[in-house]
């Protein structure tokens, strides 16, 4: 089932000046990276599912940190930023900005 999840860590009242972790993402499809698929329309919203990857964001209301988008390959496609993709169709999100790493597990 290829739905969105999210995962809430609370910080309580305690400030942060980083946040860190590993996020372990196992790809499976056909992955879109930022153009539209089953899984989402490209809306262009932080509260929709924008990306077929991962968003990490903060607060609330929700601010974007980063997000780890997803592509079947790296440099065929038109809806991926990876790897100067000449083909490219899509935009990247005006909030997520430069706030990104797009990626493909196939290297072609």
């Amino acid at each position: 089932d290829r739905q969105c999840s999210s995962v809430d860590f609370p910080t309580g009242m305690s400030s942060y000046t980083q946040i860190c972790g590993i996020v372990r993402g196992y790809q499976d499809g056909d992955n879109n990276a930022f153009g539209p698929s089953t899984n989402h329309p490209n809306l262009a919203n932080l509260d929709s599912p924008y990306v077929d990857g991962i968003s990490i964001t903060r607060g609330s209301p929700r601010q974007h940190v980063w997000t780890y988008a997803a592509r079947t390959t790296e440099s065929d496609g038109e809806f991926c930023p990876c790897a100067n993709n000449p083909k490219l169709r899509t935009e990247v999100p005006d909030f997520v900005g430069d706030d990104y790493y797009c990626e493909s597990g196939f290297v072609n």
